[in-house]
């Protein structure tokens, strides 16, 4: 074993080797201030880490305040101020992951999901609509009883059930119980114009069974979470079944046996037809609005372009079918709603509460599950005058002839008479698209006024002239205004040639525009917008009188008038007060007084001249009803328009009444299914061509006596003239654009008071005449004619 030499101590080494190693080894530098030895878990920052030079408390010990420069004390903040934001960036980001999974699971076990028979169950309660008073009953939604049958998942017929995924929730079959792409999208809808959306056919089950129906984003989530708990529990197609049961269908369907029923007059099981499905597809989505019979145009085209075109998209049938199968034929109404306890022009009524009800997320279901009662702003006393007034003026009339009255209270918006037709199963007049005629001429004048074209502004009046390169001619060719004719005198009048040279000078899309403004809505249809032509174009001349392609409701046109009358106060037209549940003590789930809310709208930027609009408006009507013998009792103060649409050089096609008191703005059309003559035989004259001051005008009056006959008398606040507001007494032509300076005066209230005749030498107001025979205030009673061609 090699023998280990021993071990030496270094001192013992000689002097030479000890200098040798001193050589080779480089001496340690010490520190100023020695370290104790480091742990690798605890270690004191080095020269070079981040956070060297603010160690401890951030600033070095060796070091005091004033010895940092001012770009170093800018550095050191702005790096304490990142690190604080990657921290805050950190611990956000965890939560954003983390929160929301672990809201969802606590949510989970907190929700549950009733059973389609139990929400069946709760469907059955009757449902009562009042009229104002909430006392008088209108009409009852009474339980479908043996009507309705539950259907299974196998006994729809797969065409059936591939529509509806198609339309509704394309991915039903393989999502988790919602649409990612569907919450996604509706999300970024509600964020950019309040409106959501987007929910699959698991989230509309609970929708549906809930009754939970506001549009936010608490809600979304539970139904989100419920959908997601219910697909984890129960089968794909027991989710379809239950769905199929429990949705609406319009017409007092509810499950998709009932509303096949209700629409196609079968079973649903006994639907094959791709296009039958596709229709039963469409209405879920509004049933009451989307009835092929109220709104045939809208549902067909929904029908085509959105259910056939998704069907196609999906492979259940082919782009040639979708583009040419011909839309289903429909049983109607009337025999689809005998159950119905209501009939006649009731009905109507409770369809358009039932169809506002629906919009503001109160469905048939809804109402049926909670057992709502429903107070409705129609007024018990002004719909039985509204009733007997169409039955004595229509009574005698030839087979076809139609009618439509609204009455809208000006202070609130609510529809206070409604009558769309005898027939409450048949087409609702009063919410069907007519040529409103001359009625639509105060428009032209609103217009002009916003530009300060008063209403004592002449024009030519004269028949026969040219316009925008045309020849426009007055009703029966007559000149009787001349080529001095007032704004004021015009619409009196009813002169054509007036009112199409302002709208010429102003521009047609300014007429259309004020309409808008005064409450004619810009579109009932998404897409298809009012009075203006295709793709927004401007309206064409005939705007100005109310023809061509100038269609409106009479509902809108009572609203409209009824802005005038509120001072230019717009309120939303509607049909339902309030909404409650008998016998609690909750709030009610729908109030007008918080929904409706009223609106500045003639002009939104200045109160004042808001106001002074309407008035000068009201101001031009004033005389139109006792120049039609149509004068209110108790000389009470009316400002009103008639209304005629010509079909040719005899007879006419339309004709209306509308006009408004401070209390109240009514309009009244008459007219056929299509475009033909009317004739009549009411107010002393047998087989008559209608005009507006005939049948309209004497059902317009008949009502307005009747409902105001206890009320006081109210005169219309005194107007504050804008631009010319007294007729001119000179003979010299002025161009029909040119405006004088407002009169320094203006009259203290507005009324009905006949004209006299004046001097010469008199300058005249229309509120208070001289006495020559000059003057240009009509001084006979006898009514003009005045249709509007077009």
């Amino acid at each position: 074993m090699p023998r280990v030499p021993p071990r030496r101590d270094p001192a013992d080494a000689p002097t030479e080797m000890i200098q040798a190693q001193t050589e080779v080894i480089a001496p340690v530098e010490e520190d100023d201030y020695p370290r104790e030895p480091q742990l690798l878990t605890h270690r004191e920052p080095l020269p070079g880490d981040d956070d060297y030079e603010h160690h401890g408390d951030g600033y070095d010990d060796d070091r005091d305040d004033d010895e940092l420069t001012e770009e170093e004390e800018r550095a050191l903040r702005k790096k304490k101020i990142w690190r604080r934001v990657r921290r805050t960036c950190y611990v956000a980001g965890a939560l954003a992951v983390i929160g929301p999974i672990v809201a969802f699971v606590i949510t989970y076990f907190l929700v549950s999901v009733e059973a389609p028979k139990d929400v069946i169950a709760r469907q059955e309660k009757t449902v009562t609509l009042y009229y104002s008073d909430g006392e008088t009953e209108l009409s009852k939604l009474v339980p479908e009883g043996g009507t309705r049958a539950y259907v299974s998942h196998n006994d729809v017929p797969k065409i059936v059930r591939d529509a509806i995924t198609a339309k509704e929730d394309s991915s039903f079959y393989t999502n988790p119980g919602f649409d990612v792409i569907g919450i996604a999208r509706a999300v970024l809808n509600q964020i950019s114009a309040g409106i959501g959306g987007g929910s699959g056919i698991s989230q509309q089950y609970i929708k549906v069974s809930t009754g939970e129906k506001d549009n936010s984003y608490a809600r979304k989530w539970k139904e989100l979470v419920k959908s997601f708990k219910m697909n984890n529990e129960q089968s794909k197609e027991q989710i379809m079944e239950g769905y199929l049961n429990i949705i609406p269908f319009g017409r007092g369907a509810m499950g998709i046996d009932a509303g096949s029923r209700a629409l196609l007059g079968k079973s649903v099981k006994e639907v094959t037809d791709p296009a039958e499905a596709a229709l039963l597809a469409t209405v879920i989505q509004a049933p009451y609005r989307l009835d092929p019979e109220k709104e045939r145009a809208g549902t067909e085209k929904k029908w085509r372009e959105e259910t056939l075109r998704r069907m196609a998209e999906n492979g259940y049938i082919t782009q040639e079918q979708a583009k040419t199968l011909p839309f289903p034929k429909t049983i109607p109404r009337a025999q689809a709603m005998k159950r119905n306890p209501v009939s006649g022009p009731s009905l109507h009524i409770q369809e358009q509460v039932l169809a506002e009800l629906e919009a503001a997320g109160y469905g048939d279901d809804t109402l049926k599950r909670d057992g709502l009662k429903v107070v409705t702003t129609i007024d018990p006393a002004a719909q039985k005058a509204a009733e007997q007034a169409v039955a004595k003026y229509m009574k005698n009339n030839k087979e076809g002839l139609r009618s439509a009255l609204t009455a809208i209270n000006p202070e609130t918006g609510g529809v206070i008479a409604y009558y769309g037709g005898e027939n409450g199963t048949g087409i609702d007049y009063a919410s069907s698209l007519q040529e409103p005629g001359s009625s639509f001429k105060p428009f032209v004048a609103l217009a002009g006024l916003r530009k300060g074209i008063g209403l004592g502004s002449v024009y030519d009046g004269t028949s026969g002239i040219e316009i925008l390169g045309r020849k426009v001619n007055n009703s029966g060719n007559k000149s009787t205004c001349g080529p001095q004719c007032s704004v004021r005198d015009a619409m009196t009048q009813s002169v054509n040639t007036v009112f199409m040279k302002m709208a010429a000078d102003l521009t047609t899309m300014k007429v259309a525009e004020a309409a808008f403004a005064a409450g004619i809505p810009t579109e009932i249809r998404k897409g298809e917008p009012l009075l203006l032509g295709k793709n927004g174009a401007s309206p064409d001349l005939n705007i100005a009188i109310g023809g061509g392609a100038t269609r409106v409701r009479p509902r809108d046109m009572a609203s409209a008038y009824a802005t005038f009358a509120a001072d230019g106060t717009y309120r939303k037209p509607h049909f339902v007060k309030r909404v409650f549940r008998e016998g609690s003590n909750e709030t009610d789930r729908y109030n007008e007084s918080v929904v409706i809310g009223p609106q500045q709208t003639l002009d939104k930027s200045d109160s004042e001249k808001n106001v002074d609009l309407a008035r000068n408006v009201t101001a031009s009507m004033i005389d139109v009803a006792r120049s039609s013998n149509l004068s209110l009792a108790k000389n009470r103060p009316v400002a009103s328009k008639t209304g005629t649409h010509e079909l040719d050089k005899t007879d006419n096609a339309k004709a209306w009444m509308v006009g408004y008191t401070p209390q109240v703005s009514t309009a009244v059309w008459v007219g056929r299914d299509g475009f033909e003559a009317i004739r009549g035989d009411c107010c002393g004259s047998r087989n008559h061509p209608i005009y507006g001051k005939d049948e309209p005008g004497h059902i317009w009056k008949e009502f307005m006596d009747s409902y105001l006959g206890n009320q006081p008398v109210k005169q219309f606040p005194k107007p504050n003239p804008i631009g010319q507001f007294d007729d001119p007494v000179t003979t010299t032509t002025q161009p029909s654009t040119t405006t004088t300076p407002p009169s320094s005066t203006a009259p203290s209230e507005l009324s009905g008071t006949p004209a006299t005749t004046t001097s010469k030498s008199c300058v005249p107001t229309w509120l208070n005449p001289c006495t020559s025979s000059t003057s240009k205030r009509p001084t006979t009673t006898t009514p003009p004619d005045e249709g509007d061609g077009g």
